[in-house]
Formats: C-alpha cells, structure tokens, sequence
C-alpha cells in the first residue's frame, strides 16, 4: 500500500514490478504474488486536508481492510505511506498514531505489517517543503526504524539518498535515481529500492538481485539516515 511513488509517478518501472521480478525466478512452488495498491497523492491518515476529493483516493488508514487485510491469503501488508500527510500539514505525532491504527488493524486480522522509511525530499519547481517538515519527516524515519511496533522494517529511504560516489547528503535524493522532483525515483531509483529489499522479511528465500541500471559506490562513513545507521531490519 503505497501513494505515488509506488503507482509509479514519474517512471514506467516500478519498485514492486522489479521486487516481483525477482521473486518469480524462484521455484514454482516458493513463489508468491504481490499486488500493488499504491495511488497517487494517497496519504496515511485524514488527520488534514488532502487529495481525497481529486484523486488521492481515501486515507491509507481507511482503505486498509478494503485494498488489503480483506483480499485472500495475504501474509502480509508492506506499508509506504505518510510523506503526504507531512506535506500537507500533518505533524509527526499524527503520521505516527496512523501507523499504530494500521498494525493494530492489521494484527487483528491476524497479517503481518512491514514498513517502509520516507524517502527524502526538498524544495522543487513543483513542490515546497520546508525545514520543519523535514524535521517531522526524520522523527517519523527514527519512530519506523527503532520504535519495535512493525513487524518489519525496509529502510528504502537511506537507499535512494545522495550517500554515493563521495556523496553524503542524506536529506536529499541521490540524483542518478531522481526523476527530477526530488521526490520521486525514476527508473534506475525503483530497481535499486527493489534489489535493498531482504526476502527473509518476506518469508521468502534468497532472492536473485535484478542488474542495477546504474552502478553505485557507497561513500565510505555516510549513513542513509542522520543519526540512524543504514541498515534493513526485522
């Protein structure tokens, strides 16, 4: 469950085709399937005004039994949602108790809830995005990776941020993976989120890694997240 960045806004691929990508070179009898829920301008929570009314589609909290826990034999829900409620005005307390409705929900109906960090962003010619929502966004990053509430964490943020070849301005896109938003990656961004996915997470076995489209060296000692060391956990 995901806003524009997993509709794939800005790229013809994305970062869930290329995870299913490398799931279905599995054996027949391990494979599974995924199905993709994102929709653009979607936001986590109704806590402020958003695009529900042109397009954004209802909360991610309230479509969550309809677009997820209901369809059959989910194992689990891969949650990438909230970076528009900071846009639009929502604090990081509000995005947070989204997430807790969504794993108590989820819980409930007995389906594992992994999430996924927020990716940076900044100012650009189609978007503001000031100082204080950046802040807001690093306390929801910090709240996903080291509150324990998920069952799971992809930490997708820090893949696609500028750590690379001598880099390291981890509040900002890596720019080879920038659609030219700074928001949303392009092509090359999906497939690097997609290869950072760990399948153990998943229940699934080693998965076979798609080629990067673009080659990347991280810079040594630069961390994907300020003050949170880069790393997939369970």
């Amino acid at each position: 469950m995901g806003d524009s960045i997993t509709d794939g806004y800005h790229t013809a691929l994305r970062w869930t085709d290329v995870l299913q990508k490398r799931i279905d070179m599995l054996p027949l009898s391990e494979q599974r399937a995924g199905v993709n829920e994102g929709i653009t301008a979607n936001a986590l929570t109704s806590a402020v005004q958003t695009d529900d009314q042109t397009g954004g589609g209802p909360s991610g909290v309230s479509r969550l039994e309809r677009d997820a826990l209901s369809q059959s034999d989910v194992s689990e829900v891969v949650l990438f949602l909230g970076t528009n409620d900071l846009w639009f005005g929502a604090t990081a307390a509000q995005v947070i108790a989204g997430y807790e409705q969504a794993i108590t929900a989820g819980h409930q109906a007995g389906i594992r809830i992994i999430a996924v960090t927020l990716l940076s962003r900044s100012t650009s010619k189609e978007e503001r995005w000031t100082p204080v929502q950046q802040h807001y966004l690093e306390q929801v990053n910090e709240w996903i990776l080291t509150s324990d509430a998920f069952d799971a964490t992809l930490n997708l943020g820090s893949i696609v941020a500028d750590v690379y070849d001598g880099a390291c301005a981890p509040t900002q896109m890596y720019p080879p993976y920038d659609s030219g938003g700074h928001l949303h990656p392009d092509a090359q961004g999906q497939t690097a989120m997609a290869n950072a996915v760990v399948a153990a997470l998943l229940d699934l076995p080693p998965l076979p890694a798609i080629l990067p489209l673009v080659a990347v060296t991280p810079t040594p000692g630069c961390s994907g997240d300020i003050g949170i060391p880069a790393a997939t956990s369970g």
